[in-house]
């Protein structure tokens, strides 16, 4: 009983569209906030509206690692946990995605501003990781 119960509530209440919706809308702000922090060639948002994932790149002496280690850093310094990815639920409104597009502007102009004077690696407050990048 209670499966179909879900089942239905699934269906009647555009679940599956919502989430799609949604997690589209925040892909698309994501790479407005990339492009407009001049991030392009740093970071960029892959995936389906459904999950979707940041991908880090190298940029001159500073790794992608490094890079990733300071957005997870700074992301949970602003009450943002994240392993870099996104997998919208029905709970995913307007409300959430403002609010990390909100925390993600800063984080990527803050990004933007450390590698260009130079001081991302030394606000590192622990050891770059690649435990948490994408896996070929």
């Amino acid at each position: 009983a209670a499966a179909k119960a879900t089942m239905d509530f699934i269906d009647s209440s555009n679940v599956i569209e919502n989430i799609e919706k949604n997690g589209s809308i925040l892909m698309d702000k994501v790479k407005d906030l990339i492009t407009n922090a001049k991030l392009n060639s740093v970071v960029s948002i892959e995936g389906y509206p459904q999950r979707n994932v940041f991908v880090f790149k190298n940029h001159e002496n500073i790794s992608a690692d490094d890079i990733r280690t300071y957005w997870m850093q700074e992301l949970t310094k602003r009450g943002v946990l994240t392993l870099g990815y996104h997998m919208p639920s029905y709970a995913y409104q307007d409300k959430e995605i403002e609010f990390l597009c909100s925390v993600y502007y800063d984080v990527l102009n803050d990004i933007y501003r450390s590698i260009n004077d130079g001081s991302l690696l030394d606000k590192l407050q622990c050891p770059p990781s690649s435990k948490f990048s994408i896996r070929d």
